[in-house]
C-alpha cells in the first residue's frame, strides 16, 4: 500500500435519526478516533422518520409487507440510490477496506447487494451485525433460504457479533477464525461527569422503540404492579412509537399518573434524564447489544432486564442489576422492589456499574478492537 495516503476504509451505516444502536454506534465510530489513522467514507443509508415509524407496527418481513406500498416503493427507490452511490465509490477512490453494518430481515437482504457488489471489486468486507432478532431471522428460515444466508455471510472475510451470545450463534454459521467479538462502546465520560441530583420521586425509566419486542407492553404490567404494591414510583419510557395508541392503553389502564410516555430524547436531555433517574428497566424480548443500556451502566444506573441476547453477558443479578426471563413481569416487578427498599444495594450497584462502563464499554476500546481488525485485513 502506498505511504502518500491513509487507508481508505468505506463505511456503510445509518446515523440519523439515531433512535437505535445501530445508528448510535454509527454516530460513535464517526466521531472516534478513528479518523486520525483512516480516510472513512460514509453512506448514510438512513431512511425517513416515515418508513422507520412505519417499520415499527410489525416486526420482520410483515414489516415491510403490511407498511402503505407507497413507502415501500419508496423505501426501496433510496436504497437504489445508496447502491448506485456506493458503486461510484468502488469505481472512483482506492478503497481498502468496506465496512457494512447490518440487522436482519429486509436488512440484510438489502445489504446482501453491497456484499455482492464489494466481492466483485475484490475489497475486503466486514460484516457488522446488529439484528437483535437474526437469530430467529436464520432459525425460522426454510433450509434453501439458510444456506443463501450463510452463503452471504461466507462472503464476507470478517464478520463482527457484539457479545459472546452472538458470537457463538454467528461462529455456527461462519466458523470460528471468520466471527469476531465486539461490544458497543460509547463515551463514558459524557455520562459520568453529570452531578445532576436524583428525582425526589423514584424514577424508572425506559428508553427504546416503544414497541413489543423492547417490552413496553410489559412495563405498563410491571408499573401496574408497583402500584398494586402501594409503593410509589415514576415510569419514563423515552422513544418512537404510537404515542396515541400507547397514551390511549395508559388511560385504559389508570397508569397516566405514573407513567410518561415521551419521544425520543438525544446528547445533553438524554444524559440529564439518566443522571436523574433511579434505575433502568429494558424487558425486552430480543436484543443485541443495546446501547441504552451501555449509556445506563456510565450513569451508573442499576439495570433491569431480560434474559436475551447479549444481555446475559452484560447483567449479573445483584452485581450491577437483575435479569429475569421475559414476560415474567412478577420477577422485573420484584427487582424494582428490591432496589427500591435497599439503599445500599442501589449504591453499590451504582458504583459497580460505572467502573464496568469505563473498563468494557468506553469508545476507545473499540477504536482499538476496530483499528486493529481493519489493519489486519489491509496487510492481508
Amino acid at each position: 500500500m502506498s505511504d502518500y495516503r491513509k487507508p481508505v476504509i468505506l463505511l456503510l451505516g445509518p446515523v440519523s435519526p439515531a433512535t437505535g444502536g445501530m445508528e448510535t454506534m454509527m454516530q460513535e465510530i464517526l466521531h472516534s478516533g478513528l479518523r486520525r489513522k483512516y480516510a472513512i467514507i460514509h453512506i448514510d443509508n438512513s431512511k425517513p422518520t416515515l418508513i422507520r415509524r412505519a417499520s415499527l407496527k410489525h416486526s420482520g418481513y410483515r414489516a415491510a409487507l403490511l407498511r402503505n406500498p407507497l413507502l415501500t416503493l419508496y423505501s426501496f427507490t433510496l436504497s437504489l440510490l445508496f447502491l448506485v452511490r456506493y458503486l461510484v465509490i468502488l469505481v472512483s477512490k482506492p478503497v481498502d477496506v468496506i465496512h457494512i453494518h447490518t440487522a436482519s430481515y429486509s436488512s440484510f437482504w438489502e445489504k446482501a447487494l453491497f456484499i455482492l457488489a464489494g466481492k466483485l471489486f475484490a475489497k475486503p468486507i466486514i460484516l457488522h451485525i446488529h439484528g437483535a432478532r437474526f437469530d430467529h431471522f436464520y432459525n425460522s428460515s426454510r433450509t434453501p433460504v439458510r444456506g443463501l444466508i450463510k452463503k452471504i455471510i461466507m462472503l464476507c472475510d470478517r464478520v463482527i457479533a457484539l457479545s459472546q451470545y452472538w458470537q457463538d450463534f454467528f461462529t455456527g454459521i461462519a466458523g470460528e477464525t471468520r466471527v469476531l467479538m465486539v461490544e458497543n462502546c460509547i463515551n463514558t465520560l459524557a455520562y459520568i461527569n453529570s452531578k445532576t441530583a436524583k428525582t425526589e420521586k423514584p424514577t424508572v425509566l425506559f428508553l427504546g422503540e416503544l414497541s413489543h419486542r423492547k417490552g413496553i407492553d410489559d412495563l405498563f404490567k410491571i408499573a401496574n404492579y408497583i402500584k398494586n404494591k402501594g409503593v410509589t414510583a415514576r415510569f419514563i419510557a423515552a422513544g418512537p412509537g404510537n404515542f396515541s395508541l400507547l397514551n390511549s392503553r395508559l388511560q385504559e389502564q389508570g397508569l397516566q399518573d405514573i407513567v410518561v410516555i415521551t419521544p425520543p430524547v438525544f446528547g445533553e436531555p438524554k444524559r440529564l434524564l439518566l443522571a436523574q433517574s433511579w434505575m433502568f428497566i429494558l424487558p425486552s424480548y430480543a436484543e443485541g447489544m443495546p446501547i441504552a443500556i451501555i449509556e445506563a451502566l456510565a450513569a451508573g444506573l442499576p439495570v433491569i432486564a431480560t434474559q436475551v441476547g447479549g444481555l446475559t453477558d452484560m447483567i449479573t443479578n445483584r452485581v450491577n442489576g437483575f435479569l429475569a426471563p421475559p414476560g415474567n413481569i412478577e420477577l422485573l416487578g420484584n427487582s424494582i422492589l428490591a432496589l427500591l427498599q435497599n439503599d445500599h444495594l442501589r449504591h453499590t450497584i451504582a458504583a459497580n456499574n460505572t467502573t464496568l462502563a469505563v473498563r468494557r464499554f468506553d469508545i476507545h476500546l473499540l477504536v482499538d478492537r476496530l483499528d486493529s481488525i481493519y489493519s489486519g485485513l489491509i496487510r492481508a
